[in-house]
This record gives C-alpha cells, structure tokens and sequence, in this order.
C-alpha cells in the first residue's frame, strides 16, 4: 500500500482505502479498480491523494489508529455539530460528541503501540470535519502518554475535537479562500477562538476547560498567540497539547491554497519550535507518536538504492525498516530485499521521493 497524488492515478491501480464524504457516505470503497471516471470524481471532490494496493514488491498493510467506521462516524458527528452551531445560539447537544470521544479513547486504550502511520484522507472542501477528528485522535494519544485519567482525557479529547467549532460562525468564502486573505480576513478568522469559546461555554454538558481548548489553541508558549497573548503555564495545558496537533495536522494535509508538508518535514519545524511557540514537554511526548516515514513511504538512500518503508519504530524515527526495491542506478531489484536501518547504521534516508512511478 503507498500514497499516490490523484494526479498521477492510472486505471488499472486498485484502491486501498475507502474514501468517505463528511456526512458518511462511500464515495469510493476499498478494492475498487479505478476507472478515469473515478479519478475525475476524485478531483471534482477535492480529494488529492488516494492509498493505493501495490503487491509487487510483498504485502505492505498499515492500520489506522482508530477504525475506519469510528473516523467516519466522528467526521458526521463533527458536521453535524458544525452546522448546528452555524444557525445562532443554540445550544449544542454534547451526547453524540461524548460518545464519539468515549470510542476514540477505547480505541487507543487498547492500542500496544500508538503510533500514527497513516495520513487521513479528506476533501479540500470538508477540510475543517476532518481536521477537527485527526486534532482529537493526536491530543488524545498525548494525553495517554502523558499519564492522563479517564477525566482528563474526556475534557481534553472534547476541547480537541471542538477546538475549532467558532469557525462555524464565519462565512465560508473567507474559511475556504484559495489566496491570501486581507487583514480584515484574518482578523475575522482570529475570531473564531472567541466564538468557539461562547459557543462551547453555553453548551449542554461541555465542560469549562474543553472550552478552553477553543479559546487557547492559538496562543503560543512564547506569549505571541492569540486571542490574548499568553504564554508558558498561562494556556491551560489541554490547550498546549492541543495547539501542536492542530498545527501538525494543519501542516501535513493539503489545502486549497498550498501542498501538504512530509510529516518528518512537520516534525522538523515543530521540534525547532519547541520552546517558542509550543510547550517542550508537550513536544517531547507528541513526537514519538508520528512516524517521520510511515509506512509506504518511497525513499532514497545515501547508497543511491530506492526502497518503501515497511516498519517505523518510535524509539528510532530516522531509522526504519525498508525494503529495498531499485539498485543505485535506478534499475529494479529482481527480488526485494529488507534492510533494518537501525541494524545497519552507516545507511540512511537522504530523500523522500513522490512515488515509484
């Protein structure tokens, strides 16, 4: 299995992922053999990647961190919410978000090695649903490293998923505008720690710290945030937590306006950042739950010979598992050979390449 930019889909690939829309539905199901039709739609919809089935070089699988159908049903919840809160000041009914935290929790509870390998993926024009969902799946997977109780988990994994619901109260041109926004543009997103923040606070059963994460994700450990230009333990710990996983995820997927970042290219700026704008403990413990390249990554190392990762190691991220596929004069292997780069250590990655083809 490998990421390919839907640019560069041919017919006979074979999905190896379901796609979904926000409100649940299949667009495309796992095993179907795209067809130029289908690569049109894809593009239609927004979708710029897809996961492919590639067998010819061995079975290459990764799993989710969380289910398939625990994701889907996250993303309705999400735009439900969404969308009820766009309507005015009602109230949000928090049972259905409590419950998709609850399964999320239980998910990862269970998990002997949390480590996200895989990249969501999710239309250019339901960008917010999904990003809010992956921001939740990353400050809970914190929040357990970090020794967490069920309560703590519960408030920090709502703020998360409804840290950006304020963005519901702002005119969608502006949310999905391709170009630079004016200054009256930004200073209208700025907004929507505020509005999250209000929103949550009047709500049914949404405890005060979750709305918190609303108000605080976008302050900075060095006091350069805002809306009220904290720093350090002035932001509430749920929302440092939370801050980094937005920015991670916000950096690592594509948007209307620019290409997604390579997560060890994420992890780079946030690590140079730790101390600045993010909380160095928060960092630290964050970190070791993404894999700098997942599996099915496509990389280059300094012998010249190309190959696809297929194990990542927390306590080694620059060194995984690859299988060596090409020669160093790009001619393909006739028969694939699996090189441990933290048994061998006079070889490493130099390159992450787009793809095989």
């Amino acid at each position: 299995m490998r990421a390919v930019a839907v640019e560069d889909l041919k017919p006979e690939m074979v999905l190896a992922r379901s796609i979904y829309t926000s409100d649940g539905r299949a667009l495309l199901m796992k095993g179907v053999q795209l067809k130029p039709f289908y690569v049109q739609r894809l593009k239609e919809c927004g979708i710029t990647f897809v996961y492919i089935q590639d067998d010819r070089y061995g079975h290459i699988e990764v799993d989710d961190v969380v289910r398939e159908e625990t994701r889907v049903q996250a993303l309705q919840a999400m735009r439900a919410t969404m969308e009820e809160s766009a309507k005015g000041p009602v109230k949000l009914q928090s049972r259905r978000v409590s419950q998709i935290i609850n399964d999320i929790m239980d998910e990862l509870l269970a998990q002997k090695e949390l480590l996200v390998q895989l990249t969501d993926i999710r239309s250019l024009y339901d960008y917010t649903f999904g990003h809010c969902v992956s921001v939740a799946v990353f400050a809970l997977m914190t929040g357990i490293s970090m020794g967490y109780n069920q309560l703590r988990l519960k408030q920090l994994g709502v703020g998360a998923l409804l840290h950006d619901v304020g963005k519901s109260r702002i005119a969608p041109e502006i949310i999905n505008k391709p170009g630079r926004l004016t200054d009256a543009e930004y200073a209208e997103i700025r907004k929507h720690t505020v509005y999250g923040y209000e929103i949550l606070v009047h709500s049914q059963d949404i405890h005060l710290l979750s709305a918190h994460v609303a108000f605080q994700h976008h302050e900075r450990f060095n006091g350069t945030g805002y809306p009220r230009g904290l720093k350090g333990e002035e932001i509430h710990e749920y929302a440092r937590i939370t801050a980094v996983a937005d920015v991670y995820d916000a950096m690592s997927t594509d948007r209307s306006y620019r290409k997604r970042h390579l997560p060890h290219e994420v992890v780079e700026f946030i690590v140079a950042s730790s101390g600045s704008l993010f909380d160095p403990q928060v960092v630290k413990t964050f970190i070791r739950h993404v894999a700098l390249y997942p599996v099915g990554t496509v990389v280059k190392l300094n012998t010249g010979q190309i190959g696809i990762v297929i194990k990542a190691y927390p306590d080694f991220p620059t060194r995984p598992r690859v299988r060596l596929v090409r020669d160093p004069h790009g001619q393909e292997l006739s028969s694939y050979i699996d090189l441990d780069l933290t048994e061998d250590l006079t070889t490493f990655i130099v390159e992450v390449l787009p793809s095989l083809d």
